[in-house]
């Protein structure tokens, strides 16, 4: 137990507290397991946001860039007001 002596001189952890975050974590990661890689006819939500984000990024490959175009669009004009504005003070 020398390795943790100065954690524990600084914070005031007791067994009690080291036990409770082994038992949250093995919680955490056993549920974790059994979200993604149990045997279920449920979808899983892990797998359907990976599923939703597969369709989206393929749809934003296929159709044109048209939003950056218009931000481009609407910056140069708001620059080109700003220093008009600027040039008038």
């Amino acid at each position: 137990m020398k390795l943790f002596d100065p954690i524990f001189a600084v914070l005031p952890v007791s067994w009690l507290d080291v036990a409770a975050l082994v038992v949250f974590a093995a919680a955490w990661s056993g549920y974790q397991w059994y979200s993604d890689y149990s045997d279920s006819a449920q979808p899983r939500l892990g797998r359907e946001m990976d599923r939703y984000l597969h369709e989206w990024l393929m749809r934003m490959a296929e159709r044109d860039n048209r939003m950056v175009d218009v931000n481009v669009l609407h910056q140069r004009e708001f620059r080109s007001q700003t220093l008009d504005l600027l040039r008038r003070v």
